[in-house]
């Protein structure tokens, strides 16, 4: 079976306790995606970029357990067996999905949206404040050559 590269600049948006640390929600997304699933097979995946609350909790207005919105923007790069960057990401938000769940339970009404965006909207739309990403799993080999 043919692999094919791929880089896709990608947008994660989910609802998380507000007391929840930006970084840790940023480890939990880049890490489920570092083994993506396509049918009976796994490939090699790597998330980079930086995760920033959409709507930020205000202490002392409500109550921490509050959900609030986080989202990260960033670049996924993959070996897969895929050649549609399409299908890519739909491997990549059941992972996410999945994470999301196994962490936090179910949370708000909706699952995490994960989508392709525009590589500029990465670099234009990412806050200064936004936490950078920090992979706790095992980058694989074949994509950190990828760049």
């Amino acid at each position: 079976m043919p692999l094919y590269a791929h880089r896709i600049p990608l947008l994660v948006t989910t609802d998380v306790p507000a007391d929840t640390d930006l970084a840790d929600v940023g480890r939990i997304l880049a890490d489920a995606v570092c083994t993506l699933r396509c049918g009976n097979l796994t490939y090699p995946a790597l998330l980079q970029g930086a995760a920033f609350w959409l709507d930020a909790p205000v202490r002392g207005h409500a109550p921490l357990e509050e959900l609030r919105f986080t989202a990260m923007l960033g670049h996924l790069s993959a070996t897969a067996p895929h050649e549609s960057a399409r299908d890519v990401v739909s491997d990549a938000r059941a992972a996410i999905t999945a994470a999301v769940s196994a962490h936090y339970g179910h949370l708000g009404s909706c699952p995490p949206a994960v989508l392709a965006v525009r590589s500029d909207d990465v670099a234009e739309r990412t806050p200064t404040s936004a936490v950078p990403v920090t992979v706790t799993a095992e980058t694989p080999v074949l994509v950190t050559t990828l760049g």
